[in-house]
């Protein structure tokens, strides 16, 4: 859910309304999955801290992988 975060929020810029309340609406879902009292409601259970860091790490690679490819996108467009 993280790395779909990224890459909405690279090659969107966030810069239109509906791009925000899907990102808004992603980390939502995310705090709701991490909190332990509302996880077994959601019958999952809150990653660790290094499932937690691991998952913050690829999204931020997925962010700097797609970052040229918006960068092409803007210079073509």
């Amino acid at each position: 859910m993280l790395c779909s975060l990224a890459f909405l929020s690279v090659l969107s810029g966030l810069a239109g309304r509906m791009p925000r309340v899907i990102a808004g609406a992603t980390l939502a879902s995310v705090a709701l999955v991490q909190v332990p009292a509302l996880s077994p409601l959601l019958s999952v259970r809150p990653l660790g801290a290094g499932a937690l860091l691991l998952a913050a790490g690829l999204a931020t690679l997925t962010a700097a992988a797609v970052l040229p490819l918006r960068r092409a996108l803007s210079a073509g467009g």
